[in-house]
């Protein structure tokens, strides 16, 4: 998986499936999520905007742990984080595409019977793919308190700025 596979939204499934939907949310926020921490100034990433916040930096960092928990979880192998923001941020968009490929090749009846950390398949849903999108947009609202918003893309029809 290339990090540039994120610049656009990917076409749509042609056939409506709770892999494909679940893929498809895990397309809009790899894409949100790149664009959110394109071309960020590195002085950007450790700003705070009060003293209880966290920074871009960290705010990557905990999708990294999610995303990751998760990929874990589904593979039985866990990666080590990187050390710099860019290569957290390229390991981020990479750990999106490996969780899409592992999810999208699952028959409804398979996703349901997953599991992770014992617990039944929509804690994926309503915890780590919900963090991580709150996160997402955490970020964005971080640059633009810091004077440097990020790209206008259009998340809706998934195309990169103009």
């Amino acid at each position: 998986m290339n990090i540039n596979d994120y610049r656009s939204l990917p076409e749509p499934p042609q056939e409506n499936s709770a892999a494909n939907v679940l893929c498809r949310l895990i397309d809009g926020l790899a894409f949100r999520f790149y664009w959110v921490t394109e071309d960020i100034d590195p002085d950007i990433y450790q700003y705070n905007p009060c003293d209880d916040c966290r920074n871009i930096g960290d705010l990557m960092s905990h999708i990294w742990d999610l995303l990751n928990w998760v990929y874990t979880d589904l593979q039985g192998e866990e990666l080590e984080k990187p050390k710099e923001l860019e290569e957290l941020r390229e390991s981020v968009l990479h750990l999106y595409g490996r969780l899409k490929e592992k999810l999208c090749d699952l028959e409804d009846e398979n996703l349901v019977q997953l599991r992770f950390m014992g617990q039944p398949f929509w804690i994926l849903l309503n915890g780590a793919i919900a963090d991580s999108l709150i996160h997402v947009g955490q970020i964005g609202m971080v640059r633009r308190i810091a004077g440097s918003p990020s790209p206008e893309s259009d998340p809706f029809l998934g195309t990169p700025p103009k």
